[in-house]
């Protein structure tokens, strides 16, 4: 099974144009494994001009706030590409496990995600702020 199919239930998601174009190059020059991951995740998203993505939709840049279904710890971070992550400042890398769940996730949205531990996390999205 791979990263992506790890999904319970079909989750759609919605990724802009811009952040498309960014994000393939991105893909295609990284060996992550979470790289293909993210590759799928694109594959099945609609993409959309920048001006028809909905303000609820988590794009590169947005501010995120989840919550953990298990534990209910509700956190919030901002997503960037891998060059601007800084834990320190809640910055999380597209290519982090979190990022790849998130990206394309609306508000009320939920998914189930691998961890690099062997564990599942499933979040929900419940605010979504573009920056």
């Amino acid at each position: 099974m791979t990263l992506a199919q790890a999904h319970t239930e079909p989750v759609s998601l919605i990724v802009s144009n811009t952040d498309y174009q960014r994000l393939v190059p991105l893909i295609r020059d990284s060996e992550l494994e979470l790289a293909d991951a993210l590759d799928e995740e694109l594959s099945r998203a609609d993409i959309v001009d920048i001006k028809n993505l909905p303000g609820d939709a988590v794009a590169m840049n947005s501010t995120v706030t989840y919550r953990d279904l298990e534990t209910k710890t509700e956190t919030t971070v901002t997503l960037v590409f891998p060059g601007d992550a800084n834990i320190a400042e809640k910055k999380i890398s597209v290519l982090s496990p979190v990022g790849v769940a998130l990206l394309g996730l609306r508000i009320g949205g939920r998914i189930q995600w691998p961890m690099p531990n062997g564990k599942h996390k499933h979040f929900e999205i419940l605010a979504v702020k573009q920056n």
